[in-house]
């Protein structure tokens, strides 16, 4: 019932949070006038669209990490962990992201965050201070040890309280509906009590009561849905636990329906209909409940089964079977013996999905990958994702899947696609493992050689989800070399995403990483690489300087041309760095830059010039502005002072 994790969601999840540190960080820091402060919380609110997609993204908070889906995200970010201790110490348990997130609404929330712990919770709490603000798209579940003064489902804290405590309360507001209903006014504590959360909120309370409704027997559930579907004297029925009942799975929904058409003498297909559901959510719903075309009889389903004619048969050798059989032993023969028991585990599962298939899973599939075994593996992956959309297997299957963050086990993925890149269920392995796998992938990169580099490329670009915030948090925090490799590696895969990463290169503090960001940053076809330059022109480090000029003439960025013209404007201290200014001169004839023809007028036309760099940098300008304007210059090279 829970939301379930796409491929990459852990990453942008954890991108949300890595944005929002960085956003409390600039609430702190600067003035409410400042745009610094701006464009954090609206970078941070473009990443909660982005994440979000549509439904309601859950951390559980832990005193220095997060967990979304079973995955534990940012504890080696240090921002990301002081982060989460910021909200433990407001007693936040649960923080929920739901799309549509205001900048309104992100400033508030960061408010909060950095207002002190003590006064937080002295004034109300978290919680309190975000809806007193109207927070409605962000909400925190608190974690309290005190009693609810409320009676009934209004007492009960719909977003963390144990599923068996909601259920208790579900057939006697169910009851109160029924009763109220009948004779006049319905009274709906469920839709009140939903009301009562925040829009973020509401998702998730939803999902937890419909899994507690399916904690219940059967003929309880039949009830409750009965008495929803009673009508009061306005018509109106009880659309709070309609709601909840419109987030089983269809399949559970359709089942419940026979049972209560049979109780009301009614179709299910005309109960359905007072169901509000998404349209695709709907057909397979009445896929479920449509008879089947043929009968048992006229499928050729005989009245008694022959057990003896079928053992007979079975027993019968065919030669058909044999060559079968020959096949499957020269397909077992090239896969490791761990490959084949997982193998022989899936199959089970597929034919006998329980929690004891779904454990042994779990249990072949570290030995399958440490052999080698990558396509059983990735077929184990997907088995376990469809696995874990049954509400009874979900822990299991999301326990199983805890395999492939062990260390070793991604390292031999990795080691296989550095020297086979097109290895089959490899990548997908390592994209199922979410951040762990980014962190091999990008681990193994920064330790290859040249060819295995080359080689782990189109991985890396295929798992750009994931390692485009490891790559990040090399490049900020790692070695000068492994900052260099990570920048190459994001230069070489030419997606204007990597940009932000690329621009935190240029404040590495070795040189060595802030030139290759710089070459990396202009080898980028992306209209945002000539605005990244021209601020590179600008950099406190002459050396990055003159780089960032050397490159805009290399790769032909006229788009930055202002920048190098602003380098020979500039009559500050900057005015003195004559090897900066060859080598913008140098980029702008290389590039045929008419317009800078007005500014080197204005230098080749001083006539006063004192200092023999001085003199140098007006005889180039002189020779710059003579191939501009296509006329040959009267000196030789020899005149030059």
């Amino acid at each position: 019932m829970d939301r379930q994790a796409a491929p990459g969601a852990p990453a942008r999840a954890e991108e949300v949070l890595r944005l929002l540190a960085a956003a409390a960080n600039a609430v702190r820091l600067y003035p409410d006038s400042s745009p610094l402060r701006t464009q954090a919380i609206t970078r941070f609110v473009d990443a909660c669209d982005a994440a979000t997609g549509g439904s309601p993204v859950r951390y559980v908070v832990d005193r220095k990490r997060f967990v979304v889906a079973e995955t534990a995200i940012g504890e080696h970010h240090p921002g990301v962990a002081a982060l989460a201790e910021t909200l433990h110490a407001l007693q936040v348990g649960q923080l929920i992201v739901a799309p549509g997130v205001s900048a309104e609404e992100a400033s508030a929330f960061l408010d909060v965050l950095v207002d002190d712990a003590k006064q937080v919770r002295a004034s109300g709490g978290a919680r309190e201070r975000l809806t007193g603000a109207g927070v409605s798209n962000i909400a925190v579940v608190e974690v309290s040890l005190r009693a609810s003064t409320e009676e009934g489902i209004a007492g009960v804290d719909l977003t963390a309280a144990p599923l068996d405590e909601i259920g208790r309360e579900l057939p006697a507001i169910a009851r109160r509906w029924y009763e109220s209903a009948t004779s006049g006014d319905g009274s709906d504590e469920m839709t009140a009590a939903l009301q009562r959360l925040e829009t973020a909120a509401r998702d998730l309370a939803g999902q937890r009561v419909a899994q507690a409704l399916l904690q219940l027997d059967e003929r309880t559930r039949a009830h409750i849905m009965a008495a929803a579907l009673k009508a009061d004297a306005s018509g109106r029925r009880m659309d709070g636990m309609l709601d909840v009942i419109s987030k089983m799975s269809p399949a559970a929904l359709a089942r419940l329906l026979r049972l209560v058409g049979d109780m009301a003498g009614k179709e299910p297909g005309e109960l359905a209909g007072l169901i509000e559901l998404p349209p695709e959510a709907m057909r397979e719903l009445l896929a479920y409940l449509s008879p089947g075309a043929q009968s048992a009889e006229d499928r050729g389903v005989p009245p008694e089964v022959d057990v003896t004619g079928i053992a007979e048969e079975v027993a019968e050798d065919a030669e058909e079977d044999t060559d079968r059989i020959a096949q499957l032993v020269r397909g077992a023969q090239t896969v490791s013996p761990a490959g084949r028991a997982l193998r022989t585990t899936l199959d089970v599962a597929r034919l006998r999905p329980s929690t004891e298939s779904v454990r042994a899973l779990g249990e072949a599939l570290p030995a399958a990958l440490r052999a080698g075994a990558f396509t059983e593996a990735a077929e184990a992956v997907d088995v376990l994702a469809n696995l874990g959309e049954d509400a009874a297997l979900q822990a299991d299957a999301a326990h199983a899947l805890t395999a492939l963050g062990i260390p070793d086990v991604l390292s031999s993925a990795c080691a296989a696609l550095a020297t086979a890149p097109d290895t089959p269920g490899a990548a997908r392995v390592l994209a199922a493992a979410g951040p762990a796998g980014a962190e091999a992938i990008v681990r193994t990169y920064i330790d290859a050689d040249e060819a295995g580099r080359v080689a782990l490329q189109p991985v890396v670009a295929q798992l750009m989800d994931s390692v485009a915030p490891v790559a990040s948090r090399v490049v900020r925090h790692g070695d000068a070399n492994a900052a260099a490799a990570m920048v190459r590696l994001l230069g070489s895969l030419g997606d204007k995403r990597v940009m932000p990463s690329l621009e935190q290169a240029l404040e590495h503090l070795d040189s060595q990483v802030r030139s290759v960001a710089v070459d990396a940053i202009a080898a980028m076809d992306v209209p945002e690489s000539a605005p990244s330059l021209q601020r590179a022109l600008g950099h406190w480090d002459p050396e990055t300087r003159r780089a960032a000029a050397a490159a805009v003439g290399r790769h032909g960025i006229r788009q930055a041309v202002p920048g190098l013209l602003r380098v020979l404007e500039d009559a500050g201290v900057r005015d003195r760095n004559h090897d900066l200014k060859k080598e913008v001169l140098r980029s702008l004839e290389t590039l045929r830059a008419a317009e800078a023809v007005p500014t080197l007028r204005k230098i080749a036309g001083r006539r006063f010039v004192f200092g023999r760099r001085n003199r140098e940098i007006r005889y180039r300008a002189e020779r710059v502005l003579a191939t501009l304007e296509g006329t040959a210059h009267g000196s030789s090279e020899g005149d030059a002072p």
